[in-house]
């Protein structure tokens, strides 16, 4: 990161994830306790910069150097100390001052709404839903034995480790998988690569 000071770096992150998803006053005191939640409850208080931050270490290299381009430009202009308002105009200028900037604050900004929207506690619930009025998902997702995990998964640990395929691709997302399946259909051994964890519960 280009600030030196790590605690300032943080500081001046989380505040961002703060002006995107503020601590508002509730419309109105009879309002239902979960629209008074989702009002009052910014990013901070939600634990979403926390999220954002231990991120970070992952972003491919060019979005590490736009988030911390951003962060060096709201450190010069006194982000922390800022009132909401002030605040706001400062990341909106920022984005629009380069396309460096304007990425950094994107990737932030989608992260801390989608986060927001999406993230689920151990029941499978975001509290939100109600107050956007989202019922949840249809149904409950699959048990293991419903959808079981068919294929082999290899771990690797070695920083070098030899294996062979016909076809090798790179992540098995709505592109990947559907290559992969084709090519086992031919009967070519597949190889996909994969960062993330096996998820078939959808």
């Amino acid at each position: 990161m280009a600030l030196r000071n790590k605690q300032v770096w943080t500081s001046i992150l989380s505040a961002i994830c703060d002006t995107i998803l503020p601590s508002l006053n509730p419309p109105g005191p009879d309002s239902s306790e979960a629209l008074n939640s989702y009002y009052a409850e910014g990013a901070i208080a939600r634990g979403i910069d926390k999220l954002v931050i231990d991120a970070f270490p992952n972003f491919d290299a060019h979005i590490k150097v736009a988030v911390d381009a951003l962060i060096d430009q709201l450190s010069r202009d006194r982000f922390i100390e800022a009132d909401l308002t002030t605040r706001t105009k400062l990341l909106l200028q920022a984005s629009n001052s380069n396309q460096t900037l304007r990425l950094g604050a994107r990737q932030i900004k989608s992260m801390v709404l989608g986060i927001f929207a999406s993230a689920v506690d151990v029941s499978g619930h975001n509290a939100i839903w109600e107050v956007i009025g989202y019922p949840g998902p249809a149904t409950p997702p699959p048990t293991a034995v419903q959808a079981p995990k068919r294929i082999t998964v290899e771990e690797i640990n070695e920083s070098t480790t030899d294996l062979s395929a016909d076809v090798v691709i790179v992540g098995s997302g709505a592109g990947g998988s559907v290559i992969a399946a084709r090519a086992a259909q031919a009967g070519l051994s597949v190889l996909i690569l994969e960062l993330g964890g096996y998820q078939n519960e959808a």
